[in-house]
């Protein structure tokens, strides 16, 4: 009797919950979701390479490009690229949404319009681990929230430093959401976001 070829991203298809609890709430139009129920497009990306390259014995830039054309897109620089795209767009969306009020969403389109989202991209950090909030500010979740407007100096797949208003270097460990209360950015209404500022 033949064996039938193990897959595991079958396997989180055939999940009924998302790996991201924030990813819960439908409609959620993030770039996580796109009809899959793995982590986000990054995400998959990383961890289709990541087997490739471990298992299957191929370089990492062959494992790299092998996984991004399993997701549609000729190299992982390009997936990067529609990543960030989509993200501007989503921040755009939200900006116009709180009639450009928002210093949390104007610190997130400095980030995404600047030198290091690329880079961060590249070593792992998803758009929860970038853009994730607490709706009414208890905690800090991803990056934009725990900076603000301060520039980024170093990063790592870990973490980020950046300096405080002191000059002082600080870091921001990158970490997976855990809580049902994360969500995006742009998934703030105007009121949840006027309450935070």
């Amino acid at each position: 009797m033949p064996l039938k070829k193990f897959d595991p991203w079958q396997c989180l298809r055939d999940t009924d919950h998302h790996a991201y609890s924030a990813y819960s709430v439908p409609g959620t139009g993030s770039l996580g979701m796109l009809g899959m129920v793995a982590h986000s497009l990054i995400g998959d990306f990383e961890e289709r390479a990541a087997i490739l390259e471990m298992t299957g014995g191929h370089s990492r830039h062959d494992a790299e490009h092998f996984a991004a054309n399993a997701l549609g897109v000729g190299s992982a620089t390009e997936l990067r690229a529609i990543a960030i795209g989509h993200w501007r767009h989503l921040l755009k969306l939200a900006n116009d949404r709180v009639g450009g009020q928002s210093a949390l969403i104007a610190n997130a389109v400095t980030l995404v319009d600047g030198p290091w989202t690329g880079q961060l991209v590249a070593l792992g950090w998803d758009e929860v681990s970038l853009f994730g909030c607490d709706p009414i500010g208890r905690e800090i979740v991803g990056l934009v929230a725990a900076i603000r407007a301060r520039s980024i100096v170093a990063a790592t797949a870990e973490s980020a430093r950046y300096c405080d208003v002191h000059g002082i270097d600080r870091h921001h460990y990158r970490f997976p959401a855990t809580t049902c209360d994360v969500c995006l950015i742009w998934e703030l209404d105007a009121d949840a976001e006027r309450s935070r500022t």
